[in-house]
């Protein structure tokens, strides 16, 4: 009995290796990026420019698992066209404490180290930062809140407002001054 001699590939067989695997990587990239325009085109047909502003932004906010009175709060974002950032933070009593608006820089960063966070008797207890995108008028509300109380609350974000991010941490018992340029209380 002899061996069956192996036929020779036909002339128009695919290509084997890495030429293929290029060819099928190229494939697949280009159908996520058309998949990707896809559905910002419709955002933008069905929901208008705010939601693709809105599905391109990146935030992130970064906090310690457990923070003292005094603290830096840092992350990164992209700014959505025609809006604002503020960091506002949500206390144990359910209220939210505008902190200040944020300022990114080229780089996408961004630091808060202008604020105090609970009282006395709050240690212990979980307290929320959000960084939120709201349209200029509620931004320039907020601030005007901001100039007539040392330390302002409302009972709930801004109608209009895009929670971009938020990061949970717990109040450690330290009730050290904050230094200049830093406020206490929350």
């Amino acid at each position: 009995m002899t061996a069956p001699t192996p036929s020779p590939a036909p002339a128009h067989a695919p290509a084997r290796g890495p030429i293929r695997r290029f060819m099928r990587d190229q494939q697949v990239f280009s159908g996520i990026i058309g998949a990707v325009a896809a559905v910002l085109a419709t955002l933008a047909v069905e929901h208008g420019p705010e939601a693709v502003d809105k599905a391109r932004t990146t935030a992130e906010i970064r906090v310690p698992a457990s923070i003292d009175r005094c603290i830096t709060v840092e992350g990164t974002a992209s700014v959505p066209d025609r809006k604002k950032l503020w960091l506002v933070v949500k206390t144990p009593t359910g209220m939210f404490t505008p902190l200040q608006p944020i300022t990114v820089d080229g780089a996408g960063r961004w630091t808060m180290t202008r604020t105090g966070i609970g009282d006395d008797d709050e240690a212990g207890q979980e307290f929320v930062f959000y960084l939120i995108a709201l349209p200029q008028q509620w931004a320039d509300y907020l601030a005007e809140i901001d100039k007539r109380d040392p330390l302002p609350t409302v009972a709930m974000l801004p109608p209009d407002a895009d929670v971009l991010d938020d990061a949970h941490t717990m109040r450690t018992g330290s009730q050290a001054k904050c230094s200049p340029g830093q406020r206490g209380g929350s």
